[in-house]
C-alpha cells in the first residue's frame, strides 16, 4: 500500500536454494530492486525495511505484526514460511503461512511493531 493509501499489486520473483534467497522487485519507474540474503525471510526483511522507509506497507503475511519464523521453518522452507501466533499459545504447524500470502491492511505493521509483538508473545508464556 502506497503512502497515499492506494493499493497497488506488483509481481515479484523469488529464487531460493540452500543457503541463499533472492527477491526481485520491479519498481514503477522500470528499475529492478534485488534483495539477496542467506534465505528468503532475510531477503524479505531487507525489502520490507526499504519499503517501510519509503512509506510503503507490504500487504503480505510476512509483514503481519503477529508473524514470526522459527529456525526449523527457516531451514526446512528456506525462510518462506512463518507462523501467525497468538499470545499465550504455542505456534502450531496449522499456523504456518507463506510469507507472501495476502494480508489485510489492518493486520500488517512496521518491523518494530512485529518485533514488539513477538517479544510480548514470548513473554506471554512466563508463569512467574
Amino acid at each position: 500500500m502506497l503512502p497515499d493509501g492506494t493499493i497497488r499489486a506488483t509481481s515479484i520473483r523469488i529464487f531460493a536454494k540452500e543457503g541463499a534467497g533472492l527477491i526481485e522487485l520491479p519498481l514503477p519507474d522500470g528499475t529492478l530492486r534485488r534483495y539477496e540474503a542467506v534465505d528468503i525471510w532475510t531477503a524479505f526483511r531487507a525489502m520490507w525495511n526499504e519499503m517501510e522507509h519509503g512509506g510503503v506497507r507490504l500487504l503480505c503475511a510476512g509483514a503481519r505484526r503477529d508473524a514470526t519464523i522459527s529456525g526449523m521453518a527457516r531451514s526446512m522452507c528456506g525462510g518462506r514460511k512463518a507462523y501467525i501466533v497468538h499470545k499465550g499459545q504455542a505456534a502450531r504447524v496449522a499456523d504456518l503461512v507463506d510469507i507472501f500470502d495476502h494480508a489485510e491492511p489492518m493486520q500488517v505493521g512496521t518491523a518494530r511493531q512485529q518485533r514488539d509483538f513477538i517479544r510480548d508473545w514470548h513473554k506471554s508464556f512466563r508463569t512467574d
